[in-house]
């Protein structure tokens, strides 16, 4: 009798422990849920609070460099004036002439440096910046907190806006519409080659996951890319691409004289002299080849 009871009572306490330990569960479950779902919330606030592009005030803005002071003036008035007037060295100027820039966040990583106090942990973030419209620039940041490089990054890519040159190359469109680029070109990274080649209207972009925000932050619709080497590092993979872009404007083309003096001088001049310098080389020649005969 008592080895019975002693068993009742033994199961009573164990049914009481487990309704207990349930009943602590849900309430250490729900406790948890709100500190996350809190954090969270915080989290939403901070980051609206520090958007990747906070407001510009215009007015309060009190530029340090001549060009700064052009752009403010209203001297300098589009991206591309301010671009030939120098090397960027404040991104107020950015973000006067561009009051919504695009901007994409394309690399994350945590990094670690070994000290006698122990591991000092730092992010470093990589962006780019562009405005659909044949304009782009990268930039690194690198900081204790995620943000804080972010912004560092956003900044750098901004100093670092170059212009893409666009066009329609492909034998097969033929259009005179900017969708693409005009000519195959070739970037480079390290071990790696990207090569871009025009495409026809209406393709699309033939190109890797990885470095289709840059096509989409430029303003190209339409492009097919190649590539050789290692492609796994994608910040090494969208700085090749951006230098591909770069060379564009880099080529060299025949001019007769300067695009500002253009407009008042005749070319068929330059033309005609050409033709007789050639004609004076070549007479000259055959009167050496007669005299070498006799």
């Amino acid at each position: 009798m008592l080895a019975e009871k002693f068993a009742r009572e033994k199961e009573e306490r164990l049914r009481r422990n487990k309704f207990q330990r349930r009943w602590y569960d849900r309430e250490y479950q729900k406790e948890e849920q709100n500190i996350i779902n809190d954090v969270e919330v915080k989290k939403k606030q901070y980051s609206s609070e520090r958007s990747l592009n906070p407001p510009f005030d215009r007015d309060a803005w009190i530029p340090k460099t001549e060009l700064g002071r052009k752009v403010k003036s209203g001297e300098i008035s589009t991206l591309d004036e301010a671009l030939k007037g120098g090397q960027l060295l404040e991104p107020e100027i950015i973000d006067f002439l561009l009051p919504e820039p695009l901007i994409k966040v394309v690399d994350v990583k945590k990094t670690t440096r070994i000290t006698r106090a122990g591991r000092n942990y730092s992010f470093r973030v990589s962006a780019i910046v562009g405005d659909g419209n044949g304009h782009i620039g990268i930039g690194s940041g690198k900081a204790i907190e995620k943000l804080t490089a972010q912004e560092k990054a956003i900044q750098n890519a901004k100093l670092n806006m170059i212009y893409v040159k666009r066009g329609c190359g492909s034998w097969e469109c033929n259009c005179s519409v900017e969708h693409s680029i005009p000519y195959k070109v070739v970037g480079k990274c390290a071990s790696l080659r990207v090569e871009l080649i025009p495409a026809p209207r209406g393709l699309g972009l033939a190109a890797s996951n990885t470095i289709k925000p840059v096509f989409q932050l430029v303003g190209i619709q339409d492009i097919w890319s190649k590539t050789m080497g290692a492609t796994d590092t994608d910040l090494n993979f969208i700085i090749a691409t951006i230098d591909a872009l770069h060379n564009l404007s880099k080529t060299k083309f025949q001019k007769y004289i300067d695009d500002e003096q253009s407009k008042n001088v005749d070319k068929t001049k330059y033309v005609l002299q050409d033709s007789s310098e050639k004609k004076a080389k070549e007479s000259s020649i055959k009167e050496k080849n007669e005299k070498l005969k006799k």
